[in-house]
């Protein structure tokens, strides 16, 4: 998190570099930037854009003031690639001159992309453009979400990727407006998760900043401990000799102090999930810390493994040569199926095969285990089975699962945790506690860590301080794989209605992926792409679809898959313990590390009720502590 000062924003006042020290950025004006050596203070963002390109219009027609004057348009543009020569990567539009002159929302939409067009040809940096709500311009983004769905709209159509647009949170604008007024309310959440900037000031101008109610600061506290990545802001607008600003710096600076819990957890999928869940069921106090935010409802380019799979809940068909493993999956299934209900597909038919040739597991092998642990597994056959290819078919009872949908439904039973997206980086003990500090600076302590990041896992190991364990000593032997999942749409409904896994070898397999229609391939063969012992970081990979679907050729008719049109292909780092027979458990693995530190691996969504018993020792461990302090 970062303190902003905006004070450079007002142009007859100038920021003392002294108190311009105590802050981690501050933000100038297109004018001041022009008068000043922006060097001799942490310039980190320019505000009033049009300040300058207004000047010559001073005496015209108020429509000549628009955001759509393509002459002030231009002058926006030579003033953000001014402002990028000097290391300025941020801005602001605020400009209320402007906005007067603008009917509606699209008025702004389409000034803002005619100016992303003009920086086309005037700079080659990475720019992101804030948009400000003012909230006396009732006409034009007059909210939060007013600026929101204005930025949505930009960044649908806007095709210049070096331009960014974001909205900007005004605390002024949105909570100290009094009751009367019909300006609704924005969650925490929605904030955090939407925008990286907030302006923290008093609507009255003639108002100290110590007049912000307690309220409002727990909103900023909620905020803030929603995104650590946050800049607050402080829009200095009295009139006095900056005393405000170090009232602001006094107010929040305990949002860089230390923040207590009993568990982190760090990690974004379904285990570091399950983990925050159930130690909060048992009344404690949880962190998150997570590098992908999965609280973002598009999830569709993800790249967390428990988003990228084949969405398949085991119920034992994949363990003909393991039946304690088989179990363990089949003991967990009907719990994993009412707990994530909503995110269940199962109006689908789901068909086991085994070919004729190349399977580890015979057909009468395979309907064997079935019938020994208890599992459908009736004989069955359709058109779209090449059957002389095959030695049985069977139809099963397994259904699959919307993986984005799934994790929607896991953070809202963690929802009670606090939630930091952001890089680690160091793990240390004090006074008997473990610290997390991470590259914003937040200092996160606990009784207990749960490393529970996959394929990340020995990265998150390294950041362990040598005094509490040696890292390279404590790395998990894990193979890596870069791994395809290629997504189809049926044509037709009665295709994506049957799910095949053709088994017991090197073979392909084709089951439902989201509720809205999506089908998965993936193959034994060309699913992976490479496979490392050493972490992989390259995922630049050229699609194998077109190698699944001639494999697929083999057992299923031109008919079925000539109904299938590609989508996409999502890509994903998957980790594989090198010795899974030295684990605690074939579907988990837990790697204790010291009394206080342990990792999990596993790739099977519903082994994690595998891990009850060891949270339930975590939780006594807490417990204890809690006792002994």
């Amino acid at each position: 998190m970062k303190f902003g000062a905006t004070i450079l924003s007002f142009p007859k006042q100038e920021l003392n570099n002294d108190i311009a020290d105590k802050f981690d950025s501050v933000e100038t004006t297109a004018m001041k930037l022009k008068e000043n050596d922006s060097n001799k203070v942490k310039v980190d963002t320019m505000l009033s854009l049009i300040d300058l390109s207004l000047s010559k219009y001073q005496d015209k027609d108020t429509e000549d003031l628009s955001i759509m004057n393509m002459s002030i348009i231009k002058s926006i543009a030579s003033n953000i690639a001014e402002g990028t020569e000097k290391g300025i990567s941020n801005f602001v539009y605020g400009s209320p001159k402007t906005r007067e002159a603008c009917e509606d929302n699209e008025c702004i939409v389409r000034g803002m992309l005619q100016i992303a067009y003009e920086l086309r040809y005037k700079t080659s940096k990475e720019v992101t453009i804030y948009i400000e709500p003012i909230q006396h311009h009732r006409r034009v983004a007059h909210t939060y979400k007013d600026v929101l769905r204005i930025v949505e709209k930009i960044n649908e159509v806007n095709d210049n990727e070096l331009v960014t647009f974001k909205p900007l949170f005004d605390l002024g604008n949105e909570i100290l407006i009094s009751e009367d007024e019909e300006v609704g309310m924005t969650s925490p959440i929605e904030i955090a998760t939407t925008t990286d900037r907030m302006h923290v000031r008093v609507a009255n101008p003639v108002y100290e900043i110590n007049n912000l109610t307690s309220s409002q600061q727990d909103y900023v506290q909620q905020i803030v401990s929603i995104n650590q990545n946050m800049t607050l802001s402080y829009e200095h607008i009295n009139l006095d000799e900056n005393e405000s600003i170090l009232d602001f710096c006094k107010m929040f600076k305990q949002f860089k102090t230390t923040r207590d819990y009993d568990v982190i957890v760090i990690g974004s999928g379904m285990y570091s999930l399950y983990c925050a869940r159930k130690l909060l069921e048992k009344g404690l106090k949880i962190a998150i810390i997570t590098k992908d935010d999965m609280r973002n409802n598009d999830r569709s380019s993800s790249s967390v493994a428990s988003i990228v799979n084949q969405a398949r809940v085991h119920n034992g068909y994949h363990y003909p040569r393991s039946i304690t493993t088989a179990l363990d999956s089949v003991k967990h299934y009907q719990e994993f199926v009412d707990d994530f209900n909503e995110a269940i597909i199962d109006d689908f038919k789901q068909i086991y095969a085994i070919p004729r040739y190349g399977s580890a597991t015979s057909a009468s092998q395979f309907k064997q285990f079935c019938d020994t642990i208890g599992i459908q597994c009736d004989y069955y056959s359709d058109d779209y089975m090449r059957l002389n290819q095959l030695q049985g078919s069977f139809l099963a009872n397994e259904v699959a699962i919307d993986t984005s949908k799934m994790i929607e439904i896991a953070l809202q039973k963690a929802s009670s945790a606090d939630y930091y997206v952001d890089d680690i980086r160091k793990i240390y003990e004090h006074k008997g506690q473990l610290k997390v500090l991470t590259s914003s600076e937040a200092k996160i302590t606990a009784s207990y860590i749960i490393n529970a990041t996959y394929s990340h896992i020995n990265k998150v190991i390294d950041k362990v301080s040598k005094y509490i364990f040696d890292p390279q000593e404590n790395h998990i032997n894990i193979k890596y794989q870069a791994c395809e999942m290629a997504l189809f749409r049926p044509k037709d409904q009665s295709v994506y209605q049957r799910g095949y896994t053709f088994m017991d070898g090197p073979f392909i397999s084709i089951m439902p992926h989201t509720q809205d229609g999506l089908v998965s391939m993936s193959s034994v063969i060309y699913t992976p792409h490479i496979t490392s012992y050493d972490d992989i970081t390259d995922l630049k990979l050229k699609s194998r679809k077109d190698f699944m679907l001639n494999e697929a050729r083999q057992f299923l008719s031109d008919e079925y898959l000539d109904q299938l049109e590609y989508v996409e292909s999502r890509y994903v780092i998957k980790a594989l313990p090198q010795n899974v027979e030295s684990s605690d458990n074939r579907l988990v693995s837990i790697y204790k590390t010291g009394k206080k530190f342990t990792s999990i691996l596993s790739g099977k969504l519903n082994a994690i009720y595998e891990l009850d018993t060891f949270l339930d020792e975590v939780y006594n461990k807490c417990l204890l502590k809690q006792q002994i302090d």
